[in-house]
């Protein structure tokens, strides 16, 4: 049983949002998905989707693109992206989900997630190269979400000390570095061993590449992205 990353499917099976727009590599990049998907991933082992699954704006027109991830082989943890207009509070996710009966989907929100010899935990992040008073509001949300997914993912780690805390946060290492840097210390996340993983990287700054290399804590950048 293995556990797989995968963010920015951008899916539009009830959405005009075709992602062939932005070039020939993204033709036929649903078909791609499952083709890969299924050659890939076994039934017992586990996604995690990152962000910027749907390009629904609701239930009614994500519903589509969340029952062809629902068909794909594995349990997925989907965390919210920064286009996943549709997502909703936990309550009205999980009962969603329950009503469709998409039984391979667990959403981290707030929480974390017990995976093979890790442990999920994540949120969405933000964007701050031009940051408004609403900007700020937002930042201050989701560091205060990203504590509480570290607080449930640290409760879990007393039952399973052995498994590594993964921190999932949707975004570019430039962002996330403000991100972190202003509203959560580095320091804030090593009595967790905090394993970070971003959806995409412009560079590794060189405190993160420091602590990577020092073994306090780890740094993966990975380029999640379809094309």
């Amino acid at each position: 049983m293995a556990v797989y990353a995968l963010a920015d499917l951008h899916l539009s099976h009830s959405s005009d949002k075709p992602m062939d727009i932005f070039g020939k590599r993204w033709e036929n990049h649903t078909q791609k998905i499952y083709n890969n998907w299924q050659e890939t991933v076994s039934p017992d082992d586990t996604v995690v989707i990152p962000g910027d699954l749907s390009w629904g704006m609701d239930f009614g027109s994500s519903y589509e693109d969340l029952r062809f991830i629902d068909s794909l082989n594995g349990r997925k943890i989907i965390g919210k992206g920064n286009h996943d207009y549709w997502w909703q509070t936990m309550k009205k996710l999980n009962s969603f989900v329950k009503s469709e009966c998409l039984d391979t989907i667990s959403f981290l929100f707030n929480n974390s997630y017990i995976a093979e010899n890790y442990i999920i935990c994540g949120t969405r992040g933000w964007m701050l190269e031009d940051t408004s008073e609403d900007d700020e509001k937002i930042i201050l949300r989701e560091a205060g979400r990203l504590e509480l997914s570290l607080s449930e993912g640290e409760r879990l780690k007393k039952d399973y000390p052995e498994n590594e805390i993964v921190v999932f946060l949707q975004g570019g290492i430039k962002i996330l570095n403000k991100f972190l840097g202003t509203f959560l210390s580095l320091a804030d996340l090593e009595p967790q061993g905090a394993l970070l993983v971003l959806e995409s990287g412009q560079g590794v700054p060189a405190d993160f590449e420091l602590l990577a290399q020092s073994g306090q804590r780890g740094l993966v950048v990975l380029e999640f992205d379809c094309h």
